[in-house]
């Protein structure tokens, strides 16, 4: 237990390190316009908060942004404000920095109703560069309660806690058995295929610059959907599941195969990537970031099978023997978790477009947990207690070896139809053999 603590807290780190602004009391200064060059000098603008991050804020309330430049100006400059949905927020339209003058000035925003909005900036003044303040902008999210954002982010960090470690009691039960017999190997393969396919857009959208100004051309107003959490978290979903597949390889599994069913879909997600990076190669019409989106709904088609062979594996040995009870209510944790989290947030900034207009992603937990609710009925209700066919370890005070067969032995201490009974259901010997005590 020591050693999955220690790995579900280093696993969370990078997202404790990211940075994300929660709410709008960022500490560190932001250079919103790294150096712009005018009269051969370098001209900064200082902004808090920082414009990379996302403000919270209640509704019906004014909240203050400071800004200041860095070095002195050679000339009175005027900043112009504007909220890009102006029903949402409000924002102190014009803001004069005098010459010489270096300390901070404040913006209001007023918030009026539920939502998110923009905040863009944008000079007349020369000494600012145009070109570079169109990209400055601040995302305001306006919520009905701040008690219902914490909730939300409570939620949120539940599920990814719960899903990042839910598949090591597996591992640890599959290496305490030394045996894979009972689990199924097709869930595996499928979830190698799609944290691959998670983790090919979660890469691509936080290192390939090509990825991120595609995405900023396509919507401008737009925050980068990848953090380094779900970098981390898709690299080391790829790592235990390699885990998992080397302990199917190595370990007892009673000749288990992949079916018929997983080795197509597993063919067809391969054809499908390589046909969506060859169009993004060879045509116009595709974008990389358009191939690999599609490339990035294997996961979700994945998310919607891997768990129906693991059913259908516990209906044909009426077992649950051999699959994890952590990995299962780690999982409902998380699916619950991922639910009221989304449905929270929603209802909060009265975005529900962010659950109509990603449906598969909201109804991916809400299929994992029908899933999981057929485990639990076949776990506790249909199978209760029984163990998996013809599987029953040998006790170390009861093994008996071959060649020990071979020379006169001692039962006198053990039961001689126990004992043979064992030794049968392993093959040590033969049906003819016969044990006297």
């Amino acid at each position: 237990m020591k050693i999955l603590l220690i790995l579900s807290i280093i696993h969370c780190l990078p997202y404790w390190a990211s940075g994300s602004a929660i709410f709008a009391t960022a500490t560190q200064p932001f250079i919103w316009d790294t150096g712009t060059i005018w009269n051969n000098r370098t001209v900064d603008l200082e902004v808090i908060p920082s414009g990379d991050s996302v403000m919270y804020v209640a509704v019906a309330t004014h909240n203050n942004i400071s800004i200041r430049t860095t070095t002195p100006l050679e000339d009175d400059a005027e900043l112009l404000f504007a909220s890009s949905k102006s029903a949402v927020a409000t924002v102190t339209p014009t803001l004069t920095i005098e010459a010489d003058d270096v300390t901070s000035h404040f913006i209001t925003v007023w918030t009026h109703t539920p939502g998110k909005t923009v905040l863009n900036l944008s000079s007349s003044s020369e000494e600012f560069n145009a070109i570079s303040l169109n990209d400055s902008r601040i995302h305001v999210t306006v919520v009905r309660a701040m008690w219902l954002h914490t909730i939300g982010d409570v939620a949120g960090w539940g599920a990814f806690i719960t899903w990042g470690i839910e598949f090591y009691p597996q591992a640890f039960q599959n290496y305490r058995r030394q045996s894979t017999f009972g689990f199924n190997w097709d869930g595996v393969a499928l979830d190698v295929a799609g944290y691959l396919a998670y983790a090919l857009y979660n890469l691509s959208m936080w290192w390939w610059p090509l990825m991120q100004q595609l995405y900023s051309d396509e919507d401008p107003n737009g925050v980068n959907p990848v953090q380094i959490n779900d970098v981390v978290f898709s690299i080391h979903s790829i790592w235990i599941m390699a885990v998992l597949v080397y302990q199917c390889w190595r370990y007892d599994s009673r000749g288990q195969r992949l079916s018929v069913f997983a080795m197509t879909l597993l063919a067809g997600f391969l054809v499908y990537t390589i046909i969506s990076c060859l169009l993004a190669a060879t045509t116009t019409a595709v974008t990389w970031l358009f191939a690999i989106t599609l490339i990035s709904y294997i996961k979700v088609a994945v998310n919607l099978t891997k768990f129906a062979p693991q059913v259908i594996t516990n209906y044909r040995s009426k077992s649950t023997s051999g699959y994890s009870l952590g990995l299962l209510f780690l999982d409902i944790i998380g699916g619950f978790c991922f639910t009221i989290q989304s449905l929270v947030l929603a209802y909060n900034a009265s975005d529900w477009a962010s659950i109509t207009g990603d449906a598969a992603k909201f109804l991916m937990p809400i299929i994992a947990l029908i899933y999981d609710f057929i485990m639990c009925v076949q776990t506790f209700i249909l199978y209760r207690g029984n163990p998996l066919p013809d599987y029953q370890p040998i006790p170390d005070s009861l093994t008996v070896s071959v060649e020990s067969l071979r020379s006169p032995l001692d039962y006198s201490n053990s039961p001689a139809p126990k004992a043979k009974q064992i030794l049968n259901n392993y093959g040590s010997i033969s049906s003819t053999n016969s044990v006297t005590a």
